[in-house]
């Protein structure tokens, strides 16, 4: 200790600021220096050239002064005034937000000055139940057209040259119309997931004059250096009728990327008001029925599970018996361990639905009355990790994800069923199966599902070698499941 007190107490006497690195410190004073030696240098080595001319000396000394005056003012004192400049638009913006509508009804929209990203045009076309999109495009160094980018802003979806045009036309078709525009693989792979009712293409057409009803725009900042402020605005086309504004200090041509969100109700953020813009847009509200999507909604549990799992030796019991298998292909275990982005899984759990109300879709439920798909937060605010929770039957099977303790070493879990609102159903403790050794080392269950009269808790892990699982010849990474009677568990699914 006395050591570090004398220390400090010579850096303090040396001159360093209290709490700055005495390294760092060096630094800043060195560069300092190093700055005022330069400009020192500027004014004098041209007076000792021009000692014996001193008329041109005022001069010389006078345009290197004014130099480094414009040079401190372009670096810094501009970026300074343009930041202010900003802020300022900042602080107009979100007083102006307070007046924006909650919605912009219209059966077309017309984006221009900004190129939109894939899956917002979608989400307009389905969700939003627009009848079409159309976009302004924007010619790229290749002399080729773009007509929409990916959430980094690069160019993902070029214009055929068949519909080459200043303007193009997104409409949705059968996905059997010969119309149908052949879009990159992630496109064509999102209109054939969740929540997308499968069975549509999107087709595109070039046009010379636009016809939507309404266009998203910039009016750019005409002069920053004014410190004027432009805005990005949703207008009545034919009328001219400003429907709604986002003030923002962008010119033309370097804007975010307008952009729906994955959540409908997303904030009204001045840092993106293209974003916010495009967000306010559909033919209804944002509750209405799509025949081409369906509504994500968001439940949270009516008890936190982490503290309902404090009570687990309590809680009553079901026994368990164990599968081991390895699947033949990636398909089927895609089908089981990835079933949130798998298209087969997706198209079952639509069709379960409409035949039982409700549909199992990894992690979300599919409510067909209700025309949503839902998921549930385990807890009210913080993450859940690592207790996660599946779509079973007819509301959610939640667990604890996670191979520490692993499940055979701590004999089995907790197991709960909450309905599709959230509301707690049931809880039960899954006893391990009697088994001489564990085919793993660790083992935790991460996919659910039930098949006759069990369900089934599926996890994967590496075979250990001579373990039951290599006597059984199966090797690598394997599938163990652990099956429990419907008819031991406490409730219905």
């Amino acid at each position: 200790m006395a050591f570090s007190d004398s220390f400090g107490a010579k850096t303090r006497q040396s001159g360093f600021v209290d709490g700055v690195p005495p390294l760092i410190a060096l630094l800043i004073v060195g560069a300092g220096g190093l700055l005022i030696a330069v400009l020192l240098a500027s004014v004098l080595i041209p007076a000792y050239i021009l000692r014996s001319k001193k008329r041109y000396l005022l001069p010389v000394v006078g345009v290197v002064l004014a130099a480094w005056g414009w040079l401190y003012w372009d670096k810094i004192g501009r970026s300074a005034s343009i930041m202010e400049w900003q802020r300022s638009s900042q602080s107009i913006c979100e007083a102006e937000v307070t007046k924006l509508p909650t919605w912009v009804s219209t059966n077309s929209l017309l984006i221009e000055d900004q190129l939109p990203t894939t899956i917002s045009l979608v989400r307009l076309l389905t969700e939003r139940q627009l009848d079409y999109v159309e976009i302004k495009t924007s010619e790229l160094d290749d002399r080729r057209s773009c007509a929409a980018v990916d959430d980094l802003g690069s160019c993902v979806w070029m214009v055929p040259s068949s519909a080459s045009a200043k303007y193009v036309r997104l409409e949705l078709a059968d996905d059997s119309d010969p119309q149908c525009f052949k879009w990159p693989y992630g496109v064509t792979q999102y209109l054939n997931q969740a929540p997308i009712i499968p069975g549509f293409c999107i087709t595109l057409i070039g046009v010379s004059k636009p016809t939507s009803d309404v266009s998203l725009h910039l009016h750019p900042a005409p002069n920053p250096e004014k410190k004027e402020i432009g805005a990005w605005v949703i207008e009545k086309r034919e009328a001219g009728t400003v429907l709604a504004r986002m003030p923002t200090p962008r010119i033309a041509g370097l804007g975010e990327v307008a952009k729906i969100s994955e959540v409908d109700k997303v904030g009204l953020r001045c840092e993106f008001p293209s974003w916010s813009l495009i967000n306010l847009v559909g033919r209804h509200g944002r509750d209405s029925k799509s025949p081409f999507a369906l509504r994500e909604k968001r439940v949270t549990a009516s008890q936190d599970v982490r503290k309902l799992a404090e009570d687990a030796l309590d809680f009553p019991t079901a026994p368990s018996t164990e599968v081991l298998l390895k699947y033949a292909t990636d398909r089927a275990r895609d089908s089981v361990f990835h079933s949130d982005y798998n298209e087969d899984v997706w198209r079952d759990a639509l069709n379960e639905a409409r035949r039982e109300g409700f549909g199992s879709y990894g992690h979300r439920l599919v409510d067909w009355d209700a025309h949503a798909i839902v998921a549930i937060d385990l807890t009210p605010k913080e993450d859940a990790s690592p207790w996660e929770a599946l779509a079973v039957g007819k509301g959610f099977v939640a667990f604890r994800a996670s191979s520490q303790p692993s499940w055979y070493d701590n004999n089995g879990g907790a197991l709960f069923h909450f309905l599709p609102d959230g509301t707690i159903d049931w809880k039960v403790r899954i006893i391990s199966p009697l088994v001489d050794s564990a085919p793993c080392h660790r083992f935790t269950p991460t996919a659910t599902f039930v098949i006759g009269k069990n369900l089934h808790l599926a996890g994967e892990c590496q075979a250990e070698p001579g373990s039951r699982a290599a006597q059984q010849g199966l090797e690598g990474r394997i599938s163990v499941e652990w099956t429990i009677r419907l008819d031991d568990l406490p409730g219905r699914l």
